[in-house]
């Protein structure tokens, strides 16, 4: 290549870059997606990855999102669950690991959604279980093991000590409840190894009483 035609091409890329098409100028533009903030103490804040906006203690969703508890059941077809709630299991891992002899999914997910007034039933498995925050509410998770017990506290709103993600320890006794009246909470669980039915215990209320006798208000309400 020339020394002129070098030149030339080094004027193109510093003084002429790639326009956006047009769409593509609109595209960036267009900003009617992003939820929108007020000043002041009530000003709205992002919940449920930007798909909602908390504006005075009020969610609101866009028209394609689902707006309650009950369209969301619908929408995912969850069915009811033993312990409470909904959910559909959406998950199994094709890979396959051996705990006691038997063959099991390394790992499984199921979407579940919890009301305000429904309980997640004290119960215990033998796997680890990590819980994701999809949309909502805040969601408590109760857990007593040998230490006593502890709230984990699932949601987007960071300030209150909520978080998007939380993880229950296998074979740790735990519960969840939606405090907020009128609330809900759609939320995954993902399990591994693999979660099985035989797997699941209900918590004795009794012999979780006697164990831990300063936490008998939670203990009534969810054993």
């Amino acid at each position: 290549m020339s020394r002129r035609h070098a030149s030339a091409v080094v004027l193109l890329r510093r003084d002429a870059p790639p326009q956006p098409t047009r769409l593509a100028r609109l595209a960036l533009s267009d900003r009617s997606h992003l939820p929108r903030r007020s000043a002041g103490k009530d000003a709205s804040r992002v919940s449920s990855r930007s798909l909602c906006v908390r504006d005075g203690g009020k969610t609101r969703y866009p028209p394609s999102v689902p707006h309650d508890a009950q369209d969301w059941i619908d929408a995912l077809h969850l069915v009811p669950h033993p312990e409470g709630g909904h959910y559909r299991e959406t998950y199994r891992a094709g890979l396959a690991v051996e705990r006691d002899g038997q063959r099991r999914s390394a790992s499984t997910a199921i979407y579940y959604l919890l009301r305000h007034g429904e309980r997640s039933r004290l119960h215990r498995i033998r796997s680890d279980e990590l819980w994701h925050f999809h949309a909502g509410d805040g969601l408590q998770v109760h857990v007593f093991d040998a230490r006593g017990h502890a709230v984990l506290r699932l949601g987007l709103d960071l300030a209150a000590g909520e978080a998007p993600q939380q993880w229950v320890a296998a074979g740790a006794w735990f519960g969840a409840e939606v405090e907020r009246p009128g609330g809900w909470a759609l939320v995954g669980c993902t399990v591994a190894p693999g979660f099985e039915f035989a797997d699941l215990e209900f918590a004795d209320r009794d012999a979780l009483l006697r164990a831990h006798p300063a936490h008998a208000d939670v203990i009534a309400r969810l054993a």
